[in-house]
């Protein structure tokens, strides 16, 4: 693998998290944000000990991408949460 490779698999994961900030609240309750998200975490997530350490800076990126994805769905998990009571 490249690291372009998985440069591209973080920014796809980036940029759907990213996608989600222009939903009002009522739209982001609607979307099904676990599975849009979750795809992209265990890819990323299984691609990272692939990566050469070298690539420090990569490897911090994806990292912090995957636990701001993971904090989205908690807080949309929470949302829908309050919805249902």
């Amino acid at each position: 693998m490249k690291i372009g490779e998985f440069r591209g698999a973080v920014n796809a994961l980036n940029w759907n998290r990213h996608d989600l900030s222009g939903a009002t609240r009522q739209e982001f309750v609607a979307m099904d944000v676990r599975s849009r998200l979750e795809r992209h975490i265990v890819i990323v997530t299984g691609l990272l000990p692939l990566v050469h350490v070298r690539f420090a800076h990569d490897l911090e990126r994806a990292r912090s991408a995957i636990e701001s994805a993971q904090a989205t769905i908690v807080r949309w998990e929470g949302y829908r949460a309050e919805g249902q009571d």
